[in-house]
Order: structure tokens, then C-alpha cells, then sequence
């Protein structure tokens, strides 16, 4: 994620020869610069063309500051994907209606960070121009009202890790795998 408001970290954005880049206009930019970020970003995408694929974070829709940042983008050209805070499937209905109205071919990210979202992925996965999902972890722990933890934070890259040596059909990854979650376990009893 590249803050908005930062014009040297936009300007080196393709430096690293990632595959896309995200530019935040959300949480890396604080209320009072989201006008200034909005600016700088769209503005740099109309100057340059990173060779890699645009990504935009936009406001949320329960905040003042997303049909903003969507008037503004929907008129760039070089922009692939628009990340979606917060999502709900009623906001998934206006940006996909906003986006096939502007005849651009951008593809939706919505990021899953509250219960109800949780509750509705399903119905957002399904979307057309959806092209991924995230879970927003820490945004989502609040709104359930909970504490991250170090446990919590252990069994998703557990997960992750899973997911990855899983996928591969090694026996000896399998059984490194197995190790780890035996080692995960006695690590959760003693912290009990």
C-alpha cells in the first residue's frame, strides 16, 4: 500500500518491479489529506503509466469521501482495479453499476472487515467484476469487538502456510507441515 498523500513513494512506485501497486486513499491517509491524496494520486496517473497494475483503495462507502475519489478515478484510463473498504453487496451494486456506466473494464476488490460483510461474501463473490477477495483482519477484530492476539495472528499464518504446502504434492512438505502444527499446538497449550 502506497499512502496518497506521500509523492515521493508514488513517484517510486515501480521501483521494486512488483506486479501491481496500491495506491491508498483510505486508512494510510489521514481526514484532513484526503482531498490533497485524491489529488496526487489521480493526477499522477494521468502523468504516468507505472507498467504494472493500478490498484486504488478508495474511502469507504459510510464515509463523505468516496464519491469523490470515484469521480475522480472512474475518469483515468490506466486504472485496473478499485479495492473497496468495507464492503457490503448494496455497495457492490452502486460501484459496479458506476463502473459499467463509465464503459471502463475495472475489476473490484472488496475487502471483508465486518461482520455482515463476512455474513454476505458469498453474494459478494459472486459479483462480476469482482477479481478477489481480502479480509481486513484488524479492522474486521473491531468491529467484532475483539483483541488480535498473537494466537489469532499464529493460526492465520498457519493457514497460509497450509494453503501454500498443501497445494504442493511434496510428501516431505507435507510432513515439514505437520511438524509445524504439532509445534503450533504445544505453543497454544502453554500459552493457556
Amino acid at each position: 500500500f502506497i499512502p496518497g498523500n506521500n509523492p515521493g513513494m508514488l513517484q517510486s512506485c515501480d521501483i521494486f518491479e512488483a506486479d501491481a501497486v496500491i495506491f491508498d486513499l483510505e486508512d494510510a491517509v489521514s481526514t484532513t489529506e484526503k482531498d490533497s491524496a485524491r489529488f496526487l494520486v489521480t493526477n499522477y496517473l494521468k502523468t504516468y503509466d507505472p507498467a504494472l497494475e493500478v490498484v486504488v483503495r478508495i474511502n469507504g462507502f459510510d464515509t463523505p469521501f468516496y464519491q469523490k475519489d470515484l469521480n475522480e478515478l472512474l475518469k483515468l484510463e490506466n486504472l485496473n482495479t478499485i479495492m473497496l473498504p468495507k464492503a457490503r453487496v448494496s455497495d457492490l451494486i452502486t460501484l459496479s453499476k458506476m463502473i459499467k456506466d463509465s464503459n471502463k473494464n475495472i475489476k473490484i476488490i472488496p475487502i471483508i472487515e465486518q461482520a455482515i460483510s463476512l455474513i454476505e461474501v458469498e453474494e459478494i463473490a459472486r459479483f462480476e467484476l469482482v477479481d478477489g477477495i481480502l479480509l481486513g483482519a484488524e479492522d474486521y477484530t473491531k468491529d467484532l469487538e475483539v483483541v488480535r492476539n498473537f494466537i489469532i495472528q499464529m493460526d492465520n499464518s498457519m493457514i497460509e502456510l497450509f494453503d501454500r504446502l498443501w497445494s504442493r504434492e511434496d510428501e516431505k512438505r507435507k510432513e515439514k507441515l505437520n511438524e509445524l502444527f504439532k509445534t503450533n499446538n504445544n505453543i497454544l497449550e502453554r500459552k493457556k
